[in-house]
């Protein structure tokens, strides 16, 4: 079973790579200063683009370009995370830290709410040591986009089991409410029990099963043995949603090992997309976003990724993804 996370011999091996690796996720300023985004915006410091929020940036699930580009109507075509293919932009997608390394991926659900898998949290009674960067695109380069905010608390599920991880998701709140605006935006959130993996009739109008979703993360490109995810530009794939059916075969027959013997139940809030050879998450893309358009052509956060078959990318073997749906009315309670 592959954990979508770096491995902790990442830590302790590449101190020299992680230092280089956090100067250049900052940037540099032309008088050669390390440029850090900034943190925790300052409501009495507004600037004009950050103002038009409030009017302009409101709708969960829309991308800027999504307003007049031919995008918004054909989707994506042939991108992926495994083998390596460059993302859109995706406002709603973070670049989570922990002491101050690439921990996780996660998603924004509204000005102050991030969403992420429960294993990324390694330390849910200690929010010091995480921070999210949003706005992020190439971690290597400053755009001027990034914003960097620090944790305030952390709601991690309570019934959150690290062997089978089941209820494997996790909410950040963020020190201070970001400001929306065309490179900052939420994901819509959809509603409690719907039926994203369903295959009875009456669901599957409004169902994923066998829909094209996209994944998101800054994980590992290929199979190999590196400690380090070497990608630095956020990459993109599109998967098919399975049918429960087929997940729960799947993962508690001949492939179970390839899972850690972890099986998708038929009532468990746990669902598999992908299974193409050579396409799929892998390590450092927990936590990430499975993104499904609904029939208003807004993005909703169907998935979190969560674990998979190992190696990465195997044919018939899919990754498997927290369900959202069965935790919108934890999320909801938890944000209060």
């Amino acid at each position: 079973m592959t954990l979508l996370v770096p491995p902790p011999i990442f830590t302790s091996i590449a101190g020299p790579k992680i230092a280089a690796g956090v100067l250049m996720l900052f940037g540099f300023l032309m008088t050669g200063n390390v440029y850090q985004p900034p943190e925790d915006m300052n409501y009495q410091n507004l600037t004009d683009d950050l103002t038009v929020a409030f009017n302009k940036f409101t709708r969960c699930g829309v991308k800027n370009e999504d307003f007049s580009s031919a995008k918004f109507r054909s989707g994506l075509k042939n991108a992926r995370i495994l083998g390596g293919k460059n993302a859109e932009n995706w406002p709603w997608m973070i670049y989570l830290l922990q002491n101050d390394e690439h921990r996780c991926g996660g998603t924004l659900i509204n000005s102050k709410w991030i969403v992420t898998a429960a294993h990324c949290i390694a330390f849910p009674n200690e929010p010091e040591r995480y921070k999210v960067i949003l706005g992020e695109h190439n971690i290597s380069t400053f755009s001027g986009n990034q914003r960097m905010s620090s944790i305030a608390s952390i709601r991690r599920h309570q019934k959150f089991n690290a062997v089978n991880y089941d209820h494997d998701i996790a909410l950040l709140k963020l020190k201070n409410p970001v400001i929306f605006n065309k490179h900052i935006l939420p994901a819509c959130l959809p509603d409690q029990g719907f039926p994203t993996d369903a295959t009875n009739t009456i669901s599957m109008e409004s169902a994923f099963t066998g829909k094209k979703c996209v994944v998101l993360g800054w994980g590992k490109t290929e199979n190999n043995n590196d400690q380090e995810p070497k990608i630095k530009v956020l990459q993109e794939l599109e998967v098919s949603v399975l049918p429960r059916v087929l997940c729960t075969s799947i993962t508690e027959e001949k492939n179970s090992g390839e899972y850690n013997n972890i099986i998708v139940k038929a009532n468990s809030t746990k669902f598999c997309a992908g299974g193409y050879p050579g396409e799929d998450t892998c390590d450092g893309d927990s936590g990430g976003p499975l993104l499904c358009r609904d029939n208003n052509g807004k993005f909703n956060l169907h998935g979190i990724t969560s674990y998979g078959p190992t190696p990465c990318g195997q044919s018939g073997l899919p990754g498997i993804y927290t369900q959202i749906s069965g935790y919108r009315d934890w999320i909801d309670s938890n944000m209060k």
